[in-house]
């Protein structure tokens, strides 16, 4: 694959793979001295998702006014053959978050720091793209929703079982924004220094309810590292949510609780799907997946108990 990649830039350019998911793959190329990011989308049809996380990055940058709250600079997005493709950007040379919010587990000082940072970002995003998504209704009820967390929950029960869930239609008919929003807005797509936040890999960005970025990114702190979190830590977890809750403003609009409750079990129904389609996948279920879904119930309970 390193071959298909590397025919597309300069016979002098080095490249390395970074890391692999599923059919994606991410290279660090090093084309006349010049460092580049290449995202190399390798199963059939796949131009047109290459092409639309491209537009995604280049709508942002014509979009965006704020310099502190940015997006890997997109440099062009290359057919291979006639159905796959591979969107270039620049290589940005700073500090994960995934890897300082795991060290900042024991650092209140500089977790409430980056999270602030990372909350900004995400309401400077929401609010641009509410303005400038066109097509679509921005008022949208959370009813959809709560119909689709219902059918998980049957799958689901150790979720939400029935009755729990009464407690969340008191939602029903809340209006709710709605917009472009990035779909995988997880730790490990974010990079931060002390005056700018840069996200990376908008290959899910879509249109859809801006709470699930919100939800989808602090369920994914829940499991940030295998050493760390092996046990549920409800004081981290919930710390997490109220910084957010405190930090992350609409047009000066902060999100209700009860709403961002509904959310986070929302998405952590969906990961423990994703878990178990994992499991049953394999000969030899994988016990960090297991461990994974242990927790992510204990964080389903500890939301519901505060309902």
């Amino acid at each position: 694959m390193d071959s298909i990649v590397a025919r597309h830039f300069s016979d002098a350019a080095r490249i390395k793979l970074v890391r692999s998911k599923s059919r994606v793959r991410f290279y660090r190329v090093e084309d006349n001295g010049e460092p580049l990011f290449a995202k190399y989308f390798d199963f059939d049809g796949s131009y047109e998702q290459a092409e639309a996380e491209y537009s995604a990055l280049r709508w942002y940058e014509s979009n965006n006014r704020n310099p502190a709250y940015t997006v890997t600079p997109p440099r062009e997005c290359i057919r291979v053959g006639s159905e796959r493709g591979i969107v270039v950007t620049n290589y940005v040379k700073m500090a994960r978050a995934d890897h300082w919010l795991n060290v900042s587990a024991r650092l209140p000082f500089l977790r409430r720091r980056i999270l602030r940072q990372i909350a900004g970002w995400m309401a400077n995003f929401h609010e641009m793209s509410t303005e400038t998504v066109d097509g679509l209704d921005l008022e949208t009820t959370i009813d959809p929703l709560i119909e689709s967390l219902t059918g998980q929950a049957r799958r689901h029960s150790r979720v939400i079982d029935d009755e729990k869930l009464l407690q969340l239609r008191t939602l029903s008919g809340e209006l709710l924004p709605s917009g472009q929003i990035h779909g995988d807005l997880v730790a490990h797509n974010i990079f931060f220094s002390k005056e700018k936040v840069v996200v990376c890999d908008f290959g899910l960005s879509n249109k859809n309810f801006l709470y699930i970025d919100v939800s989808k990114f602090l369920v994914s702190l829940i499991w940030r590292s295998r050493f760390l979190y092996i046990r549920f830590n409800k004081r981290i977890f919930f710390g997490d949510v109220h910084l957010f809750h405190e930090y992350y403003k609409i047009e000066g609009e902060q999100i209700e609780l009860k709403t961002l409750s509904f959310f986070l079990l929302m998405s952590i129904s969906v990961k423990i799907s994703g878990l178990e389609r994992k499991i049953a996948s394999k000969k030899r279920p994988n016990l960090i997946d297991r461990l994974h879904i242990r927790v992510l119930l204990e964080a389903a309970d500890s939301v519901i108990e505060r309902l």
